[in-house]
């Protein structure tokens, strides 16, 4: 198992540099995809920080409880159902804003 400080480091690492690219794009797709620039930047000004703000209060809890309880096997099932909330919620936060 991982020493604590090793899963935090990656987990700020992780939420310092591809959170923010990931929540971007996924923010900005479905305008994009429209050819509609303008309206997927004002999408991402808009709903980045609350969705950001989100992510970033959920996985510093996550993956420390997930490395330690969770079996190898179901960790990438537990992940990904906080990673389908978190995005959900961006979704939300994304669409209240339109």
């Amino acid at each position: 198992a991982l020493p604590i400080w090793a899963v935090f480091s990656r987990v700020a690492a992780d939420q310092m540099t591809l959170m923010p690219l990931n929540m971007v794009v996924f923010l900005s797709w479905p305008h994009l995809w429209r050819a509609d620039l303008s309206a997927a930047y004002t999408n991402v000004t808009q709903a980045f920080w609350p969705s950001a703000t989100m992510a970033i209060s959920i996985w510093p809890f996550v993956h420390p409880l997930s490395f330690k309880y969770v079996p190898l096997e179901h960790r990438l099932l537990v992940l990904n159902v906080c990673s389908l909330g978190i995005f959900s919620y961006a979704t939300w936060v994304s669409e209240r804003k339109a």
